[in-house]
């Protein structure tokens, strides 16, 4: 399940969380969906959804996969594929080569860096996945084709348009508005970790433009 479905179904976890550490007090126009549906499934989205694209392909794919693309943690990890390894400043990355891989091995692979940065492009029967190749900059425009991904499945349209019933075009975007960070107790001390574990409170305000007809949404967020 996609971190915004998440958190409009009361269920946001520490993967949602993880969605929120860069962010201090103000307003952040994040999150965004292009959503098509012919005899396929077509969504292109911002950075943000690389890694449930990610999930989402581990569970659809009906076949071997072929992969290739980045990882990017902020940590030291190992990677049993065929892969180019380095450090920049603080950064650990991973450039696998292209090859093929079972469905179980792309599980594994997410469930390792699944608190990391997965820019994956996927290649199986009935599904695909495209994704740039290095992280965007803090601050940078935000761009619907920073991920491309197809399905065969156009049911699938629910995991992201959970609130819509008939479209041909979907457009949905969402600012999140950081009001307060909540710092816990043991970490009033340590600035990092204060940073980091901090829950932020506030709003995400979900805009949908449905075939032309724009509708907003808001939910109260502790995150």
């Amino acid at each position: 399940m996609n971190f915004i479905k998440k958190i409009f179904e009361n269920k946001a976890d520490e993967l949602v969380h993880r969605h929120f550490t860069r962010f201090g007090k103000g307003d952040y126009e994040r999150a965004l969906l292009i959503i098509k549906k012919s005899s396929k499934l077509n969504i292109k989205s911002s950075f943000e959804f690389a890694n449930d694209f990610v999930e989402l392909i581990m569970q659809e794919a009906s076949s071997d996969i072929e992969i290739s693309g980045v990882i990017f943690c902020a940590h030291e990890f190992s990677l049993d594929l065929e892969n180019e390894y380095s450090k920049r400043g603080k950064i650990y990355k991973a450039e696998i080569k292209e090859q093929k891989i079972k469905k179980e091995k792309l599980k594994e692979i997410y469930e390792k860096f699944k608190f990391d940065h997965l820019l994956l492009n996927l290649n199986a029967d009935n599904c695909s996945l495209k994704c740039k190749n290095s992280l965007p900059k803090p601050g940078s425009a935000l761009k619907d084709n920073f991920c491309s991904a197809s399905f065969d499945n156009v049911d699938l349209a629910k995991e992201f348009a959970f609130d819509v019933d008939n479209f041909k075009t979907l457009v949905i975007k969402h600012l999140f508005k950081i009001e307060d960070l909540v710092v816990f107790k043991e970490d009033e001390n340590n600035f990092e970790k204060a940073r980091i574990n901090a829950r932020r409170k506030g709003k995400v305000i979900r805009i949908l433009n449905i075939d032309g007809k724009e509708i907003k949404k808001e939910k109260d967020i502790l995150v």
